[in-house]
């Protein structure tokens, strides 16, 4: 048996103040949603549902209060905020289109699915879109076909409304296309374990050995692929063979994102539901009523707002942001629906470790 750690996935800090110019346009395949504040979407591949969710609520905490870290996330109760930011938000990074005039986001996304689907017969669908300046749209995918034919930049147009554009692709793929092997011996070379499965398996882009407690490698191998049917067959099989080993396949669950208010930098709510009266420094902490200002002055000591910490408040190592995940994520798993790959395989989840620990069993 292997303890190990999945990587804590960046907190996310959403500014839910500002308005956005998408709309809804089902003609166009956007599903009816909105667009988020945030280009930075959630990667959690674990299939949540809204069923059996209970109304919980955190109560919000004073930041101006000098509170422990160890006091205050003894107890965590997730919020319904978190929770729905966890479960809702874009499930893959965007996709951004830059232009060098103003355009409209509704004539761009329809040329686009109309493009797509006339060379590639595929009909692109997206949860939602933002357009930053009036010339810059970032597209969100809905599923894992847009987003996987969108990935390909030799299937882009060579332009859009015959505008000339720039486009920015998300540099690796999200863990929506990542399995995980298990039982791999951590003599074996990654490199070598890679290029061998690729003989096999030409759509595995990369193979990267999941670091267990202390920095310790682990049994665990996470595989990303850049092709749906290959990730769906390999899952079916629940194993893979390399020389003489066999290695069993599990779907990769990425830790939930924690949501961060802009406003007091407290966890578990919107800067638009903030209680807070001021703003304050992500650095220092210290409530201000003009934070721009405050910050192009700022020569304080980091301090965190919440556990006093000589870091910043967006820093992923923070341990309120630590426990908060943890706790987070076990929530979500355990209203979740189990996955038809993972029948054979248990998870326990260690919540007196400030990190989140999955431990696999066979």
């Amino acid at each position: 048996k292997k303890k190990v750690r999945i990587d804590p996935a960046p907190a996310v800090t959403p500014d839910t103040g500002t308005s956005s110019s998408s709309t809804s346009t089902s003609s166009i395949s956007t599903n009816n949603s909105t667009s988020s504040t945030n280009s930075d979407s959630i990667v959690l591949n674990v299939h949540p549902t809204n069923k059996a969710i209970p109304n919980i609520s955190r109560t919000q905490t004073h930041t101006n209060e000098n509170i422990s870290s160890n006091s205050t996330y003894n107890s965590i109760e997730i919020s319904e905020q978190a929770r729905r930011f966890a479960e809702t938000r874009f499930p893959f990074p965007p996709f951004v289109i830059k232009f060098n005039q103003i355009v409209d986001e509704k004539t761009i996304i329809k040329f686009m699915v109309n493009d797509f689907l006339s060379d590639y017969k595929i009909d692109l669908n997206f949860a939602g879109h933002r357009l930053k300046n009036k010339n810059e749209l970032l597209l969100f995918s809905a599923n894992r076909e847009t987003f996987i034919i969108l990935f390909d930049e030799q299937k882009w147009p060579t332009t859009i409304e015959s505008m000339n554009y720039e486009k920015i692709i998300p540099k690796h793929l999200p863990p929506q296309f990542s399995i995980v092997l298990r039982n791999v011996p951590v003599d074996i070379e990654i490199n070598s374990l890679l290029t061998n499965i690729k003989i096999d398996y030409p759509d595995v882009l990369n193979a990267f050995r999941i670091t267990g407690i202390n920095k310790k490698p682990s049994t665990l191998v996470r595989l990303d692929i850049q092709n749906i049917s290959v990730i769906d067959k390999l899952l079916g099989k629940k194993f893979i063979y390399y020389e003489n080993l066999r290695l069993g396949t599990t779907e990769y669950l990425a830790p939930a994102k924690v949501l961060v208010c802009t406003k007091c930098f407290e966890i578990g709510h919107f800067r638009s539901t903030c209680r807070s009266d001021l703003d304050h420094c992500r650095k220092c902490g210290v409530g201000v009523s003009d934070i721009k200002q405050h910050l192009e002055k700022c020569t304080n000591k980091l301090c965190c707002v919440r556990c006093q910490g000589l870091h910043d408040a967006n820093d992923v190592r923070c341990p309120s942001i630590k426990s908060y995940r943890s706790i987070l994520t076990k929530s979500l798993l355990s209203t979740a629906a189990a996955p038809v790959h993972q029948q054979n395989v248990r998870a326990d989840f260690h919540l007196n470790d400030p990190d989140f620990l999955y431990r696999m069993e066979a």
